[in-house]
């Protein structure tokens, strides 16, 4: 069992942190409102893109190919390239129902907010610019969300190398999801949303990791969740994507960062806390730290401690009932790194 660290201990654990990455994200709480709703069409399907000259026409092209009833817009945002992406996307200005922005430089997760702050239609997708629409993905995702009166349907998906045949499907079960922790991948595509779920908040820019908002923040606020079989998205596997990227990167450390702001703007927000989002916590502080694998064990060890003074401050009557959980609450309330390390392997 290790000791409680001292007030002392906690806050030389975040300097050495902030030296190592310094935490330059910013909140995820709304500025700026959205503008107001408009029926021209019943979806916006929001692309950021940068760099992305070699994948962004295919993408685009399996978003104008869909076959629906449901009226669709496309806002294709390219985010400062510097390729020709932005002269690409340029060649769907005069489509009906094309949007496009270019921006200076704001990250992925400034370009889907710049795609939300002119986003007018009742439903929301987001499509990364290197991955593919799923045939039929819209009219599967909207008469479903309109059926079952959902805040969000998630569809299956299907990772892929190349080209879309080679691909390996990852089946979302069919029905009312009970669980968003259990039953939901924290992807920000692969599903549909409505609207006003973004309506006081927005993508924390600065951070990698920014999906971490969708089980933190945007699943919680949801009242109905349902799940459908289809494969509505392709998601080409990158070997360049943060995944690969965050190993020996000390913006990994971004893991930690988002959690923790994003912790304290759910308490902003006025999002309870509950059994299901006390176990996400604990599962999370064990992925920030397989995250910083590639990191010094000093600095391991002071983002498990800095994550085990916050739970065990904020969360000291909670209790984890899974076993997996409950071997990782225990090394938590004991302030054991190294029975911490051992769950980690």
């Amino acid at each position: 069992m290790g000791l409680k660290p001292s007030d002392d201990q906690y806050w030389q654990s975040i300097a050495k942190l902030q030296k190592k990455h310094e935490d330059k994200g910013e909140s995820c709480i709304r500025k700026q409102s959205l503008p107001n709703p408009d029926d021209s069409f019943f979806v916006d399907i929001i692309i950021p893109a940068y760099n992305a000259e070699k994948y962004i026409v295919r993408c685009a092209q399996s978003v104008f190919r869909q076959k629906t009833k449901f009226p669709f817009r496309v806002i294709l945002v390219d985010d400062g390239s510097k390729d020709h992406t932005g002269e690409l996307i340029d060649r769907y200005r005069n489509r009906e129902n094309a949007l496009i922005i270019h921006q200076d430089n704001r990250g992925l997760s400034g370009a889907r907010n710049t795609g939300l702050l002119y986003s007018q239609s009742k439903y929301i997708l987001f499509l990364d610019s290197d991955d593919l629409l799923g045939e039929n993905a819209v009219e599967s995702l909207v008469s479903r969300c309109d059926k079952e009166h959902a805040d969000i349907v998630a569809g299956s998906y299907c990772n892929f190398r190349g080209i879309p045949l080679l691909r390996r499907k990852h089946s979302q079960a069919e029905g009312i999801i009970h669980s968003w922790l259990d039953d939901l991948t924290g992807h920000a595509c692969t599903k549909i949303y409505r609207r006003e779920l973004f309506d006081r908040i927005q993508f924390p820019e600065g951070y990698w990791f920014e999906d971490s908002l969708m089980h933190q923040v945007v699943f919680p606020q949801a009242r109905t969740i349902f799940g459908i079989r289809d494969v509505v998205y392709l998601r080409r596997m990158n070997p360049n994507s943060i995944t690969q990227k965050a190993e020996f990167s000390s913006k990994s450390l971004d893991s930690l960062w988002v959690t923790l702001r994003l912790m304290e703007d759910r308490r902003e927000l006025g999002l309870d806390t509950d059994d299901l989002y006390y176990r996400y916590l604990l599962r999370q502080t064990r992925l920030n730290h397989v995250r910083l694998k590639g990191m010094e064990r000093i600095i391991q060890e002071a983002a498990f401690t800095v994550m085990a003074v916050r739970l065990n401050k904020l969360y000291p009557e909670m209790h984890a009932q899974a076993t997996e959980e409950a071997e990782i609450e225990k090394t938590i309330k004991e302030y054991s790194f190294e029975q911490f390390e051992k769950l980690c392997i």
